[in-house]
């Protein structure tokens, strides 16, 4: 899949929305009162913002933070479990996106790779596509590979 193409095709006139975060103390087992109230909150506001985002025709991107757990991990790979309340964000996403990168983890790996798990696509397949990371632009771009080989160029 060509990174740029797809950037063209679904996010042209998109509407970007930072999720605010919930405390990661907040456990969905085992609820209080005023507990269920936040997790209801996020399901009424992902709820609007699908609405919002049928009713105006334009696509909608939803940023959030992972939990910690990532962190506590062995392996830091992310999970769509990772997801604060995914049990009340993951059924109104068409698509979840995870950015990955092991440097953050490793200070001796390659700076420059990335990885976009794509977890949930309502368009289409679901797999992990190489990005590389920019420090000076703080960004990705799509990462190529050297025909016949299957290291990155």
């Amino acid at each position: 899949m060509n990174l740029n193409k797809f950037m063209r095709q679904f996010f042209y006139n998109i509407k970007k929305i930072h999720f605010l975060q919930i405390p990661d103390s907040l456990k969905v087992s085992g609820l209080k009162k005023s507990e269920l109230k936040n997790v209801e909150q996020v399901e009424t506001t992902m709820q609007e913002l699908k609405q919002l985002a049928k009713d105006k025709n334009v696509p909608m991107l939803v940023l959030t933070q992972l939990s910690r757990k990532v962190e506590r991990r062995k392996e830091h790979t992310p999970l769509v479990k990772d997801i604060p309340h995914c049990k009340s964000v993951v059924p109104f996403a068409d698509s979840i996106l995870l950015l990955y990168r092991e440097a953050y983890y490793d200070p001796n790996a390659d700076r420059s790779i990335a990885w976009c798990f794509i977890e949930k696509n309502a368009r289409g397949g679901l797999g992990a596509m190489p990005l590389i990371w920019n420090d000076e632009k703080i960004g990705f771009a799509a990462a190529q590979f050297a025909p016949g080989s299957h290291g990155l160029v």
